[in-house]
């Protein structure tokens, strides 16, 4: 159910297109009993008398049924559901006049409400977020009597679009990952082959014409995500630490470009030291190189373990001994200089 509601000057006009037949029929009205569209708009006018300063002194309002349950509801039950709404935006149905007209020309059943502004009091009835108060009286009317609200359904069609959203996602992911498997070498060749993947991958530029980002589109649904939303994993630091070069016109960020060096630093010391099929690290006796030494596997990790569970330890006591006992002893011998110095002149 779907309630609207907003104060207009009202006009006959308004009433002829309220009140005409093809379109429904009249279920209620109250303090009125003229039988033409100007008879009734002229009574409502002498009601209005009493306050002249007010211009839009009439109130319109629709509801609407979700159309399931617009077809199986009565005359008695739209009725009381018109009263019931008017009452909770503010329109006293004992002391108000309107008229209360069923349209039935579209799919969906609906009311249409024509309510005199003015009280008897010649104060106008507060229309002030009008518009809120009607949307609240339908949802309320309808969790009162069982029907859909439109709230409901504004929920459920936005779960929909969430969980379709969620597997759009997925689906990019794993075309990602199979484009990955193929150990793309730069952002050129991997923007080729998601596209034949059926994605749209676009680089983001910033105003001083760095690569700071991707987006990507799925050319199937239209649906259009940053490349990071869909997974950390596919942000284009992450791209860079899986092995992609920037082999784009546009140069990378200077956050981008320091984890472009740290990779490429990585990718140095994993040449330096991990052996390779092509024996590049190994001498002619198969032997490991480390600097100008040749190591065996055995010795190179007894090596590393010595490093690590000595070298290290040791250069870390080292530094304690040295910043605790003896850098303290240099600053006092420099203040001692500093102080013969100034007694010698």
């Amino acid at each position: 159910m779907i309630g609207k509601a907003k104060s207009v000057r009202g006009s006959v006009a308004g009433m002829n297109y309220l009140r005409e037949e093809s379109k429904g029929y009249e279920l209620d009205r109250n303090r009125l009993i003229g039988e033409t569209s100007a008879e009734i708009m002229q009574e409502f006018r002498m009601q209005q008398l009493n306050n002249s300063t007010c211009d839009k002194n009439m109130i319109t309002a629709v509801i609407s049924p979700h159309i399931k349950d617009g077809e199986k509801l009565t005359n008695s039950e739209l009725k009381d559901i018109g009263k019931s709404f008017m009452n909770k935006v503010g329109i006293d149905t004992e002391k108000q006049a309107y008229i209360m007209i069923v349209h039935t020309e579209k799919a969906h059943k609906h009311i249409h409400i024509y309510a005199n502004r003015i009280q008897e009091n010649g104060k106008a009835i507060e229309d002030k977020f009008i518009g809120k108060r009607a949307h609240a009286a339908a949802h309320s009317i309808a969790k009162e009597k069982g029907l859909i609200s439109a709230k409901e359904i504004m929920i459920e069609k936005n779960n929909r679009l969430k969980d379709n959203e969620k597997n759009i996602k997925n689906n990019i992911f794993n075309k990602h990952k199979n484009v990955m498997r193929s150990k793309p070498k730069g952002f050129k060749d991997y923007i080729k082959q998601m596209n034949l993947q059926g994605l749209e991958v676009k680089p983001t530029i910033n105003k001083q014409g760095q690569l700071q980002g991707f987006r990507v589109t799925d050319l199937q649904s239209k649906k259009d995500f940053k490349m990071s939303d869909v997974n950390r994993s596919m942000s284009v630091g992450n791209l860079i630490k899986d092995g992609l070069k920037n082999d784009l016109d546009n140069q990378l960020t200077n956050t981008l470009k320091t984890v472009q060096n740290k990779q490429d630093i990585a990718n140095d010391l994993k040449k330096a030291i991990v052996p390779k099929s092509n024996n590049q690290n190994k001498g002619k006796d198969n032997k490991i190189i480390l600097g100008k030494e040749k190591l065996s596997k055995k010795e190179y990790l007894d090596y590393r373990k010595f490093e690590e569970n000595v070298i290290q330890p040791n250069y870390i006591v080292e530094q304690q001994k040295y910043w605790n006992e003896e850098r303290p002893a240099e600053i006092e011998n420099e203040k001692n200089k500093n102080i013969n110095k100034d007694n010698e002149r």
